[in-house]
Order: structure tokens, then sequence, then C-alpha cells
């Protein structure tokens, strides 16, 4: 017979009554059948423990101006656990209108978009909805796009013939605080790196002005490293990491980490 739980209880009295030390008045423990099997308990707990945590849900707006590959894409995200397709648009326009109505975690957008280009598009978001990231989608030779797509400020380039295979990493890596470039991207960017960088905004004898904790701050952003983590590393406060990145941006013109990336790199803290 299975174990349940355990009750105890008094024998009833008989007659005029019985000695308190009799077995009669002792009490017995009676076995009663379990309201569930231990296993279902388990669940039962855990279905209403407070302490659950549930992965939070990735909002995702859709830019491109052909519908098929709107709805492939939705199709694409929608099913992966964890993500919301908030909504759809075929322009920039209607992107950003689109932005300040639902507030997505990330756009994942088109480069070739009608009138305003998604670079463009890029730019302008970041100017005023600076925590919204982009990653940008492309079906133009790798070459020509690469570097001007980190240079607008995208947080990751994907080539529509790699989507079906890199763009839900890419998305999750983009909303992680880190830039991500598919293996095509990558490649193409690889060469470009490899130029002259431009020259970088300069104080007194023609040297950046950045102080030991500057470049330590600036060299962990580069590498990805979220304000929590590198506030632990550097021994600082969340709060501390923000108004250093805040000096960061305002020495370096740097508004957007891909250009601080950039900056980190011509700097040679981080490499890539």
């Amino acid at each position: 017979m299975p174990l349940g739980s355990l009750q105890i209880s008094q024998m009833p009295k008989y007659g005029g009554g019985t000695e308190p030390d009799s077995p009669a008045r002792r009490p017995f423990l009676r076995v009663c059948r379990p309201i569930c099997g231990l296993r279902d308990c388990d669940a039962a707990r855990a279905s209403h423990d407070p302490r659950r945590s549930y992965p939070m849900r990735i909002r995702i707006l859709v830019v491109d101006d052909h519908e098929l590959i709107r709805t492939g894409l939705r199709l694409r995200l929608q099913g992966e656990d964890g993500f919301e397709v908030v909504g759809e648009a075929a322009d920039a326009a209607s992107a950003c209108a689109m932005i300040g109505e639902k507030s997505p975690d990330i756009v994942v957008m088109d480069i070739g978009l009608p009138e305003q280009d998604g670079l463009a598009a890029t730019r302008t978001i970041k100017t005023r909805w600076p925590k919204t990231r982009v990653l940008a989608l492309t079906g133009m030779k790798p070459g020509t796009v690469a570097r001007a797509t980190l240079l607008a400020g995208v947080d990751g380039l994907v080539f529509k013939s790699e989507a079906s295979d890199y763009l839900v990493r890419a998305v999750r890596t983009v909303m992680a605080g880190k830039v991500y470039f598919s293996p095509e991207a990558a490649t193409a960017l690889a060469p470009t790196l490899r130029e002259p960088p431009p020259p970088m905004p300069a104080t007194g004898e023609g040297k950046i002005d950045l102080s030991a904790r500057e470049r330590s701050v600036l060299k962990g952003l580069a590498e990805g490293l979220s304000y929590k983590e590198l506030a632990a590393e550097l021994g600082l406060s969340v709060k501390s990491i923000d108004t250093y990145r805040a000096r960061l941006v305002k020495k370096l013109g740097c508004s957007s980490r891909a250009a601080l990336v950039r900056c980190a790199v011509r700097l040679g803290l981080v490499s890539l």
C-alpha cells in the first residue's frame, strides 16, 4: 500500500470510559490515501511557485518592401520560442511610425527600401529610439554594403541568402547586447577593416584624451559585455558604467555600440 499522509486519531470511548493509560486511549496511526502521487504534488507546488522565471519575450518589427519576404520572416520568427512579431512595415516612414506605436525591442530591416533606404532609416531610429536594436538584412553584393552598414550604426547584419540559418541566432545575439555579423557578412567586412581608418576626434597634441577607466569601459563595451557584467568586472555600479559611456559618446562622437567598437579597434583596445 503506498504511503500517503499520516494522521493521528484517538480511539473512541466505550461505556463508562477506559483507563487513561489503557491501549484503547492511546493514539494510533492511520494511513490515509494519498491525494496525489509524489511527482504530481511536486508539479503542483512548482506551478504555484512565485520564484519560477519565464523567458522575456523579444518584440520584433519586420521591415521589407516585399510582402512575400515579410511573410516568410514573420513565420520564421514567430515560430521561435520567446519571439513575438508585433508588426510589419513596407518602408522607413511606416517603420518609424510603428516603432513609436509598438515599441519593439529590435527591428529586422531590409537595407534596400524604397524612398529612404534602410541605412538612413537606421540612423533615424538610433537617433530617436537609441535603445531599439537594428538587425539589417540585405540581398546586395557583400562587398558593396558591409562597411556602409557598420558605419550606419546597425547592431548586426545578415545576408538574405543566409537568413534561414542565422536569422534567429542573430536576433538573440543582438538582444544580448552584442554585435552580430553572419559568416558571409563578416567575410565581406574583413577586407574593409584593413583600410586606413578615417581620422578620429582629437584633443591636446593630436591624441584622444581618455582616462584609464574610460579605456577599460570602452574595451568592455566593445567586447560585448552588458552594463551589469562590466560593472561587476570593474567593481563599479551600473549607473557609473552608463556615466562613462556617456562621456565616451561625447569625446569620441560614437552614438551606437557599433561605433564604439570601431573606436576601440582604432585605439588598439580590441581586435576583430
